[in-house]
C-alpha cells in the first residue's frame, strides 16, 4: 500500500515509507507480545462463525455454535443439545459480539453455567479499541 500511495503521491513518498516502517516495527513487537498469550487448549462456543481465523492463529478451539448456519436462527432442538453439551464439556466461554447474539448467549449462560465473553467485532466497536492494535489487545485479553 505504501508503494502504491508513493506512486500516486510521490511528493509524500517518504511519509508513506516512514509510516510503513513504524507500522511494521509495532506489528512485530505486538506479534511477539500476543504470541506469549496462552490460548492453546481453550475451548469456546461461538454465537456464529466469526472467530475461526483467530482460533487458527492463536490455537483455541470453537467447539459449537449457537447459530449453526449463518443468518438462520437455531432450532429449539439445537439449543437444547448445545446446553447439554456445554454442561458436560464445560467450555471456557460463549463468544459473542456487542451487536449480535448477546441476549441469546446470556440465556444460554444461565442454563449451561458457562460465562459469556463479549468480543468487539471491529476497531472502534467498543471503547478502547481505537486502532487495530488496541482492538487485538482487547480481544486477546477477553479470551484469557
Amino acid at each position: 500500500m505504501a508503494q502504491e500511495l508513493s506512486n500516486i503521491d510521490s511528493n509524500n513518498s517518504s511519509f508513506y515509507r516512514t509510516n510503513l516502517s513504524s507500522f511494521e516495527k509495532k506489528l512485530g513487537n505486538k506479534q511477539m507480545q500476543w504470541g506469549k498469550r496462552s490460548l492453546r487448549g481453550k475451548r469456546f462456543v461461538a454465537y456464529h462463525r466469526y472467530f475461526e481465523y483467530m482460533a487458527n492463529e492463536f490455537g483455541f478451539q470453537i467447539v459449537g455454535y449457537v447459530e449453526p448456519k449463518p443468518g438462520i436462527p437455531p432450532s429449539a432442538g439445537h439449543i437444547e443439545g448445545l446446553i447439554e453439551n456445554m454442561k458436560k464439556s464445560r467450555p471456557d466461554g460463549i463468544l459473542v459480539t456487542p451487536s449480535y447474539g448477546r441476549e441469546e448467549a446470556e440465556s444460554l449462560s444461565k442454563k449451561a453455567g458457562v460465562k459469556v465473553i463479549l468480543i468487539p467485532q471491529d476497531v472502534g466497536s467498543v471503547p478502547g479499541t481505537n486502532d487495530w492494535f488496541s482492538f487485538m489487545d482487547t480481544v486477546l485479553s477477553s479470551l484469557q
